[in-house]
């Protein structure tokens, strides 16, 4: 496997699907495809480019009620942006914050270090 300033070994992809209406979590291989996805959850549809800074995290869902707990992003969230950054470039295009802590597990927060432009993210509108 491919490890790459120890991204590889140090994002933790969490999945969280909402099943007979409890949460089930999974831990997919974080690198797809050469990528490293992080998300970002926003209570407005996203304007690109993306500023810098911007909180990313590693957990995945299509729920909102899953969000807060995870990111601090309030349940009234309707936006996820997948963003995939190329396992070779993340250290230059993001930094590792803190984990926060979850009933999912410790979730690592990220920041990208420059504007991000829409042909590096896929939008989803949640449920």
């Amino acid at each position: 496997m491919l490890n790459v300033d120890g991204w590889h070994w140090m994002h933790r992809f969490t999945k969280v699907e909402k099943v007979d209406g409890k949460p089930v979590q999974t831990f997919p291989d974080p690198v797809c495809e050469g990528n490293i996805r992080l998300f970002h959850y926003s209570l407005e549809k996203p304007q690109f480019p993306l500023s810098k800074y911007k909180y990313w995290t590693e957990l995945l869902t299509s729920h909102a009620c899953y969000v807060f707990d995870a990111t601090g992003v309030p349940e009234e969230c309707k936006w996820r942006i997948e963003w995939k950054l190329p396992l070779e470039q993340a250290s230059s295009l993001a930094i590792m914050q803190d984990a926060r802590r979850s009933r999912f597990g410790g979730i690592s927060e990220y920041q990208n270090k420059s504007p991000i432009e829409l042909d590096c993210c896929e939008v989803f509108e949640l449920r």
